[in-house]
């Protein structure tokens, strides 16, 4: 799967109109954070589906945070695909992982603002990261 550039959309909620790039290999679960962001009012700009294309869309795209899986299609997983990102920006990145408790020592000599949120998680709580991790 390629990576793929999203109209700009502007949700029901929040109006926040950030710029995200959701990097995720299982297509259900794109569907589903994608429709939960543009309600909340975020702008999911683009998605990728492994890490060399995430590196990509990061460059060709900008976005304000990256909401990254870690496992992804290829060779390169989500924490590979940071530290290449890390190497020309700065944007924020909020991993997604079922294992959160072992990411946490692997993260940190990755720079920047970086943060976890464990699967599953809710709408709410996703936003909340996302606007925690924007406002800091």
């Amino acid at each position: 799967m390629n990576a793929i550039l999203l109209p700009n959309h502007s949700g029901d909620g929040l109006k926040l109109g950030r710029r995200i790039l959701l990097v995720e290999d299982e297509e259900i679960v794109v569907a589903a954070v994608t429709h939960q962001l543009q309600r909340a009012g975020f702008d999911v700009v683009a998605t990728a589906s492994s890490g060399k294309e995430a590196v990509h869309a990061a460059a060709a795209t900008n976005p304000d945070l990256i909401l990254m899986d870690l496992r992804l299609q290829g060779r390169m997983n989500g924490l590979e695909a940071a530290r290449e990102i890390r190497q020309t920006s700065s944007v924020p990145i909020l991993f997604v992982t079922a294992h959160a408790h072992r990411l946490g020592k692997t993260m940190g000599d990755l720079p920047g603002n970086n943060r976890v949120i464990g699967k599953p998680f809710s709408a709410k709580e996703l936003c909340a990261a996302i606007i925690a991790m924007l406002s800091a």
